[in-house]
């Protein structure tokens, strides 16, 4: 296996923050490879120019004692107490995870942290599927940004936005050029946006989600 690289005290492979190096590799990366599907190359990037996106001071903003954040290097074994994960799925920190007693979870992972956005249920991921795609037909086959050139969209306005969850734990929505915001609730519930997300990554996502429902499902 190759080794791992530092630089700056970021891991070059996996590039999430603060990584160390036990005999050569990455102890973030070897722990969060050995929880399956993990590819570093699915964790966030700005979809324009293909950056690193730092989410830590999003998700490090919210109290560490709050139970729906855990530090994947830290609280790990407090999160296995919490949730018997059975198997997950991520595009771009988005996680899609099932449980071995037959429920869900909605997550988003940074590399450094986990912030559990939703626990639910088969039903509930496939809702949120199906509330993905129906944002991504819209924009596919029902906008038209050429009709109106910025005039009545400003950069980063949404053109259109839905909720998902019973408390609307998630308000996902697209802008004019088709990338997807998903903005989340803190334990206060105050809202705070997460990494953006390419019409093709939600696509993605809303698979990841069904495939997992599915895996969930059968354990019930």
């Amino acid at each position: 296996m190759a080794h791992d690289v530092l630089e700056n005290g970021i891991c070059v492979d996996c590039r999430p923050q603060d990584h160390q190096l036990d005999n050569g590799e990455c102890v973030a990366c070897r722990s969060m490879a050995s929880r399956g599907h993990f590819d570093p190359s699915l964790h966030p990037h700005d979809p324009h120019n293909g950056k690193f996106v730092t989410t830590a001071g999003v998700l490090g903003a919210l109290l560490p004692d709050d139970a729906n954040l855990f530090d994947t290097e830290k609280d790990w074994h407090r999160y296995d107490e919490l949730y018997d994960v059975l198997d997950e799925m991520a595009v771009s920190g988005f996680a899609a995870i099932s449980m071995a007693n037959g429920e869900a979870q909605v997550a988003f992972d940074d590399g450094n942290h986990r912030y559990v956005l939703a626990d639910t249920d088969p039903a509930g991921m496939r809702d949120l599927a199906d509330t993905i795609e129906k944002l991504a037909d819209e924009f596919e086959n029902h906008f038209d940004p050429t009709e109106d050139p910025g005039s009545e969209y400003k950069v980063g306005d949404l053109v259109d936005y839905l909720p998902w969850g019973e408390d609307e734990e998630l308000v996902i929505g697209f802008d004019a050029v088709g990338d997807f915001r998903f903005t989340a609730k803190d334990a206060d519930g105050k809202p705070f946006d997460l990494p953006e997300l390419t019409i093709e990554q939600a696509q993605e996502y809303a698979d990841a989600l069904r495939e997992q429902a599915d895996t969930a499902e059968e354990q019930g």
